[in-house]
């Protein structure tokens, strides 16, 4: 019996056709080097989403204070996009919807 493999889509198709390589690879370099406002700006503006927004919940550290979240506004929760946990130190390509309905008590959802 044969068994299909689930194949990772590359990020442009999976989510956001119009998302040239280049933009990939900035996204890629800054995530790798930690720098996640730069990944998250690339994102925002490689995709026409609308500014980088905050959920805000218990103090995290001297730098993110209160900040839990961070992602790129796509204008509609359900929609994919890219989001920085600030307590896992993490990135996610997934809808603010799901990835908040994952932990219901910690964002208070």
């Amino acid at each position: 019996m044969s068994h299909e493999h689930n194949q990772r889509q590359p990020i442009q198709d999976a989510f956001f056709p119009d998302l040239a390589d280049i933009h990939i690879e900035d996204i890629r370099n800054a995530i790798q080097t930690r720098n996640v406002e730069e990944a998250l700006e690339i994102f925002d503006v490689a995709v026409g989403h609308f500014g980088i927004e905050t959920i805000r919940g218990n103090w995290v550290d001297n730098y993110y204070q209160e900040i839990q979240l961070l992602y790129s506004n796509s204008g509609d929760d359900s929609k994919p996009t890219l989001l920085f946990d600030t307590v896992k130190r993490a990135f996610y390509l997934c809808s603010l919807e799901e990835l908040l309905a994952q932990e219901p008590d910690r964002f208070g959802r």
